[in-house]
């Protein structure tokens, strides 16, 4: 009989911990995908910034206003407007607390650039100001299309908006961060206008490119000199070098100077040229990615079937 009793109160136990176990999955919030960006501050030993609207640093509210970082000695201070110092540390964190707040990174290289989500200052490896930004994924592409898609065809836009969310898709949840110290990055940080890019991008947001054989996503640039370094058909096949027609700046290179090839990058010119001669985003990924299947939807196609038109 005490037999039984025990058997019954282990079940009872397993059952509530059972209960406990789903209701904690069940509110478990999904986490969303981000991107770690490195922000360029020139090797700097001070970094002037602006707070507005809700940023928190630590557990407190920072008020808006300006502010100023100091290194030394492998020491942060972060002072206010008036030199109050208002924290110091090895590492100083600020997290915007809503869509209203920013912090806006001034530097010469890039100008005043604005920042939401985390952004976090510390002593890099070669003894000066670091900074990365973490920012939603879905941030960084509307920032990314609206950075490089200025005046773009919309077809161009559909182009790009692919391109970076699987980028981005790629990224996310990596150590991998985007070193913007000597390029004209794409990524411009907070962007007022986004939403004017949405109803090119919309239908095109989920899009997926599915590899055949060895892939690996390239960067975005300006311009790569008309020289793309293609991506390789199979795991044991080199990639090879290819003119861009499109690209303007090839054709504008000086004679007798040959284009370098600046490694696996998508050229902006190339995008945007690419869809002014009439052609379908499916037919400029397919320049890119010749080796890759395009999933829209629950459709799928080869886009090895889009052969360049010209």
């Amino acid at each position: 009989m005490h037999s039984k009793h025990r058997v019954l109160i282990a079940c009872i136990i397993i059952f509530f911990a059972l209960l406990c176990l789903i209701a904690a999955v069940s509110c478990r919030q999904p986490q969303s995908s981000a991107i770690r960006i490195l922000v360029s501050t020139e090797k700097s030993d001070r970094l002037d910034l602006a707070v507005h609207g809700s940023i928190h640093l630590r557990s407190a509210a920072l008020s808006p206003g300006s502010f100023h970082i100091d290194l030394r000695n492998g020491s942060l201070s972060l002072y206010d407007s008036e030199n109050n110092r208002v924290a110091s540390g090895n590492s100083i964190t600020l997290i915007s607390g809503d869509s209203d707040g920013f912090v806006k990174i001034c530097n010469s290289l890039y100008g005043n650039t604005c920042y939401q989500g985390q952004i976090r200052i510390f002593s890099d490896d070669t003894g000066h100001i670091g900074v990365v930004v973490t920012v939603p994924a879905e941030d960084y592409v509307k920032s990314v299309v609206c950075y490089c898609g200025s005046s773009m065809p919309d077809e161009a836009i559909k182009a790009l908006a692919v391109i970076t969310e699987n980028y981005a898709a790629a990224c996310s949840g990596s150590d991998s961060s985007f070193d913007v110290s000597d390029i004209d990055y794409p990524f411009a940080g907070l962007l007022s206008d986004a939403d004017a890019y949405l109803p090119a991008m919309q239908d095109v947001l989920k899009d997926r490119l599915v590899p055949h054989g060895s892939y690996r996503y390239p960067a975005l640039c300006g311009s790569n000199c008309g020289v793309y370094r293609i991506i390789p058909l199979s795991a044991d096949a080199f990639p090879s070098e290819t003119e861009d027609r499109y690209d303007s700046l090839y054709t504008a290179l000086p004679s007798g100077l040959s284009a370098q090839p600046s490694g696996s990058c998508i050229s902006v010119e190339s995008l945007r040229a690419r869809a002014e001669a009439g052609h379908s985003y499916e037919q400029i990924l397919s320049f890119y990615f010749p080796y890759a299947s395009l999933v829209h939807g629950n459709h799928a196609v080869d886009l090895s079937d889009y052969a360049d038109p010209e």
